[in-house]
This record gives structure tokens, sequence and C-alpha cells, in this order.
């Protein structure tokens, strides 16, 4: 089914594959002074504002691999890039994309991710509902 393809590479594939690059990427960032504008004005600082719950560095680092992975995952189901074959022009694409999910579209994603969740829960306990009701409900033969 198309929609669990959908799903696991929403939820699971991109967080892997986008996740560990975003882990090293934020390895790499903690030794320079942009590791102060990631703690300020990123998901750290949105989860301080929001929730007054402060992280460490290196708490958040999963939590940043997690949601940056997730929105580019999301992202992918609607812009294709590797179906593009104009060559560097689809590596910048690429990387602006990532670049998008990293600064802007992750921190989105950590709001959304739990709003997503529960929808899919409550739509999965619907169906769930309506076709056990559907196979309890007696069928009339109004045929004579």
């Amino acid at each position: 089914m198309k929609i669990k393809k959908m799903l696991f590479q929403r939820y699971i594939l991109y967080p892997l594959i986008i996740g560990f690059i975003t882990y090293k990427v934020l390895d790499f960032v903690s030794a320079t002074s942009m590791k102060d504008a990631i703690n300020q004005f990123g998901l750290y600082g949105m989860i301080d504002q929001t929730f007054g719950i402060r992280l460490s560095y290196e708490e958040g680092k999963w939590i940043y691999s997690y949601v940056v992975g997730f929105a580019y995952g999301t992202i992918s189901q609607v812009f294709k890039i590797h179906k593009m074959r104009i060559g560097l022009i689809t590596g910048v694409l690429a990387m602006l994309k990532y670049y998008m999910c990293f600064y802007l579209f992750g921190t989105m994603a950590f709001f959304w991710i739990p709003i997503e969740v529960t929808l899919i829960v409550i739509i999965f306990i619907a169906v769930k509902l309506l076709k056990r009701n559907k196979k309890l409900t007696p069928v009339m033969n109004l045929t004579r």
C-alpha cells in the first residue's frame, strides 16, 4: 500500500539517513560559534520559549536530528528532486531543501509530529470500528 510506504519513509527511513547527517553536522557545529545561534534561534530556543524546558546541546542533537529527517522526508514526498536529471542543479536543490529543513521546517515539524500522529491513530481506530460494525450489522434480504 502506498500510504504504508509513505509513512515508513517519513517516520523511519528519512529520519535515519538525514538524521545521521544532521547529527554529524551538529557535532561539527558544536565546536564553532554557530552553536550559540542554534541554541538561541533554533529548535532549542523554541522548546525553551514554548514549554520552558531547557535542553542541553547534547540532548537536543537527537531530537533535532529526527525532526530534520522527518521534515526532509515530508518535503521529499512533494518535491521529488532525485527524479530530476539535471546534474549540478539537482545537488544544489537537494542542499537547499536540506538547509530549509535544518533551519525552518525542522522546528515546524517538532510541533507537527504530535498532531499528525494523533490524527493517524484516530483515523486508524475509526476505520477499525467501521469495519467491525460493518461485519456485525446483519444484511437484510429484501428480495422475494
